[in-house]
C-alpha cells in the first residue's frame, strides 16, 4: 500500500477505531507476509471526544493469534490525536497478543501521538484473545519477537518504547535493534517503555539514539516491574531527564533513570553480557536516582560480565563495572563475551564498541579515508549517503568492487548479503586559469 489514510472523527462517528495501512485487524491464525507500506496515516478525534478504543498501526490495527513476517513499513508517518484512554499506536501494529509472532519486520519513519502506549513495532502487548490449544495454559504463551528493527522518531505520552510501548504479557525479544529518537512523559525505554505482570526476555538486541522524558527512563526498558532476562544486550542511548510537563502531575517524589532499565523489580531478573555506553543529562531541576545499568528494587537472581562507559556516565552502579571509553573498545575488556558466534569488534561499526549483527546484514561505505558501517535488513534498498569529498579528486560513485567495474544503483539494487561499497576517485585536471585551446582539447 502506498498513499495516505486520513480519519477525522466527531461525536456522531464510530465508537471504536481499528486502523492500519493494510488491515484494521489480523486474527485467527492469519498471516501478513511480504508486505510493503509507504504511507501517511492520520487519525484525529475532536477535543473532548473519547472513543471506546483507538488502535492504530502502520500495517494493521491489531494482530491476534497471527503472524507478521517480512512486513516493511517504510518512510511512513503515523499521526494520532485523540483524548481516548484505551489507545495503542505502533509503527507496524497497534496491538498484538502473546499468541502471535513478529518476525523480520521493519518500521522506518515517524510516530507522533498524544496518547499512551506508543511503540515502533506495537503500542501494546496483551494476553492471548483465544488460546489455540486447550491443553496449553495462557501463562505458557509468549509473544515471539525475532529479527525486527526500528529506525524512527517516536513521540508519545506515557509508556513509549522503540519496539513496544506497554508489555502486559510475556514476550521473547531476540535479534532486534532500535535506532531512534524517543520522547515521552513517564515510562520511556529504548526497546520497551513499560512492562508488568509478565516475563520478558531480551537477547542479542540493542538500542542507539536518544530518549527523553520525566521519569522511569531506560536505554532498554523504562519501567520493568516484571521478570526480566537480559543476555547479550547493549544500549548507547543518550538519556535526558526533563522537567515535569503535566499541569496536574502524578505525585512521585522519586525519579529514576538507568542505562539499561530505569526501574527493575529485580528479584527475578538475570543480567548477562551487557554494557551501556551512553550519557545522562538531567535538566529536570530535581534530584534523580541514576544507575548506568539499572535501578533495582530487589537484588537480581544473577548477573555477570556487565560494564558501562564511565567516561560518559560518571556514576556508580549496583551491577555494572566502570570502564573507560578506550577500554570498552578493546575485545579483552569483555570477559566471557562470545566473540566467535555473537559479538564482533570493527572500528567501522558502532563507534568501535562491541557489536553484533542481530540477524541483519553488514553494510560498509569505504571512501578510502573514513569508512563507516551499519546494519540493513534483507531485500531493501540502501539510502545513498552524502557524496564524500577529497581534495584534488572528483567523486565517481559507489562500487561493489575495488576495480570499479560494478556500480551500485541506489534506485534498484537490493541487499541480499553483506555489502561493502567503495568510492571511486578521479584526479582533477589542474585549472591553469587560461582559456581552453586545441592542446587541452587534444589532451
Amino acid at each position: 500500500f502506498t498513499g495516505s489514510i486520513t480519519v477525522s472523527l466527531s461525536e456522531e462517528d464510530a465508537q471504536s477505531i481499528y486502523l492500519g495501512g493494510v488491515s484494521g485487524g489480523v486474527e485467527a491464525g492469519s498471516l501478513l507476509d511480504k508486505v510493503l507500506v509507504l504511507a501517511d496515516i492520520e487519525l484525529t478525534a475532536s477535543d473532548g471526544y473519547e472513543l471506546d478504543d483507538a488502535v492504530i498501526g502502520g500495517a494493521a490495527g491489531y494482530v491476534f493469534d497471527s503472524n507478521l513476517t517480512d512486513v516493511n513499513v517504510d518512510k511512513t508517518t503515523v499521526h494520532v490525536t485523540t483524548d481516548t484512554l484505551r489507545t495503542a499506536v505502533g509503527g507496524v501494529t497497534g496491538t498484538v497478543d502473546a499468541a502471535s509472532v513478529l518476525y523480520h519486520n521493519t518500521f522506518t519513519g515517524e510516530i507522533i501521538s498524544n496518547t499512551d502506549n506508543v511503540g515502533g513495532l506495537a503500542g501494546y502487548v496483551q494476553e492471548p484473545q483465544v488460546v489455540p490449544n486447550g491443553f496449553v495454559t495462557q501463562a505458557d504463551y509468549a509473544l515471539s519477537v525475532n529479527t525486527n528493527n526500528v529506525k524512527a522518531d517516536i513521540l508519545g505520552h506515557d509508556h513509549v518504547g522503540g519496539l513496544f510501548g506497554k508489555v502486559f504479557y510475556n514476550a521473547d525479544i531476540e535479534n532486534c535493534w532500535v535506532e531512534a529518537d524517543i520522547h515521552g512523559h513517564i515510562n520511556v525505554g529504548g526497546l520497551v517503555g513499560y512492562s508488568a505482570d509478565s516475563h520478558v526476555t531480551y537477547g542479542i538486541s540493542y538500542s542507539i539514539g536518544s530518549l527523553q522524558g520525566v521519569n522511569y527512563l531506560g536505554g532498554i526498558a523504562g519501567y520493568a516491574y516484571s521478570e526480566n532476562d537480559l543476555m547479550d544486550v547493549f544500549s548507547r542511548m543518550g538519556i535526558m531527564i526533563i522537567p515535569e510537563t503535566e499541569l496536574t502531575p502524578t505525585v512521585d517524589p522519586n525519579i529514576y533513570a538507568g542505562g539499561i532499565i530505569g526501574y527493575d523489580y529485580g528479584d527475578f531478573s538475570y543480567y548477562n553480557f551487557i554494557y551501556f555506553a551512553g550519557a545522562f543529562n538531567n535538566t529536570s531541576g530535581k534530584t534523580v536516582t541514576i544507575d548506568p545499568i539499572s535501578n533495582l528494587m530487589l537484588s537480581p537472581d544473577f548477573g555477570t560480565s556487565i560494564y558501562f562507559d564511565h567516561d560518559k556516565a560518571s556514576f556508580t552502579s549496583v551491577l555494572g563495572t566502570p570502564k573507560t571509553t578506550a577500554e570498552l573498545k578493546l575485545q579483552t575488556t569483555y570477559t566471557d563475551f562470545d566473540f566467535t558466534n555473537i559479538w564482533f569488534m570493527d572500528s567501522r561499526f558502532n563507534q568501535g564498541y562491541a557489536f553484533f549483527d542481530a540477524g541483519f546484514f553488514r553494510i560498509v561505505f569505504d571512501d578510502g579515508t573514513d569508512p563507516f558501517g551499519y546494519l540493513s535488513r534483507y531485500w531493501t534498498k540502501l539510502d545513498a549517503p552524502t557524496p564524500p569529498t577529497k581534495p584534488g579528486y572528483v567523486f565517481g560513485g559507489w562500487f561493489t568492487d575495488q576495480q570499479f567495474s560494478n556500480p551500485w544503483d541506489f534506485n534498484t539494487d537490493m541487499v541480499e548479503n553483506d555489502v561493502t561499497l567503495y568510492a571511486k576517485w578521479t584526479a582533477e585536471i589542474p585549472d591553469t586559469g587560461e582559456a581552453a585551446n586545441y592542446g587541452l582539447g587534444f589532451l
